[in-house]
């Protein structure tokens, strides 16, 4: 079994406080994932957002961990990328997605809602990882993983100011503005192993990516056992302070322009 996609949705950039966008879980849905782009100049102090955990529905969403960055978030010269989710969360109806944003940042919001497969739960993120770069096109990750079922979401903040034509996934939005673009996309680990590439075709410019994966759990009698489990790896992290996942470094380039 694996995860499935459920529904997907974006709001228009804006520098609200705090910035809200109300969205829909379908019946089933169990996981629950927020990616944000900032703009990010360099004359701007802070860089990034500022005022906390975003929530939904007033339950406040938990943190994808890197391995390069304490604050768990990528930035290049001009966007900077946050990654958050949610477990079995309440679905079928309407709740407030909040993300606080006290520094003012201008920002997007990309969303999507993935369902496990028949008996089975949603567990604990498996690994998460960054790139950030300046003046690199087609940016593309390899993410290694030893069980089939994972979902990977990955999240894009580039500073050109065009959308991506294409990636190598599954587009769940994308968008630009006048300075920077944004775009998130997911795949799901269909092979008992190996690896996934993930990637945008974009022409050159500042780059700041993040990439989450998440997998399966299922019960035999009271035991809990995992069904995916992943190892991930991206560009530009040559260490990694965090002792509990495992992290190779490995960054390509899409063909093409």
């Amino acid at each position: 079994m694996s995860y499935s996609f459920d529904v997907s949705g974006f709001s228009s950039e804006a520098a609200s406080t705090p910035r809200t966008l109300n969205f829909t879980q379908g019946a089933g849905a169990t996981l629950l994932v927020l990616g944000i782009v900032d703009a990010s100049l360099t004359n701007q102090n802070p860089r990034k957002r500022t005022g906390g955990n975003p929530t939904y529905g007033g339950l406040s969403m938990t943190f994808v961990i890197d391995c390069s960055n304490p604050t768990g978030a990528a930035g290049s010269a001009e966007t900077w990328v946050e990654m958050w989710y949610l477990l079995n969360t309440s679905t079928g109806s309407s709740y407030s997605l909040s993300v606080p944003n006290t520094s003012g940042q201008q920002m997007q919001l990309h969303v999507a809602s993935f369902k496990v497969g028949t008996d089975r739960t949603a567990s604990a993120i498996d690994v998460s990882t960054i790139l950030f770069s300046g003046a690199l096109a087609n940016p593309l990750a390899n993410i290694h993983t030893t069980r089939k079922g994972d979902v990977i979401v990955g999240l894009l903040g580039d500073g050109l100011n065009s959308a991506p034509t294409a990636q190598t996934g599954s587009l769940l939005s994308s968008q630009y503005v006048a300075t920077h673009s944004g775009a998130m996309q997911y795949k799901i680990q269909t092979a008992v192993s190996g690896d996934l590439s993930v990637g945008w075709t974009i022409a050159s410019d500042d780059v700041a990516a993040i990439l989450g994966s998440w997998k399966e759990t299922y019960t035999v009698g009271k035991v809990s056992k995992v069904a995916g489990v992943a190892i991930a790896s991206i560009s530009k992290v040559s260490t990694c302070a965090s002792t509990s996942i495992e992290a190779i470094v490995e960054l390509g380039s899409m063909g093409g322009g």
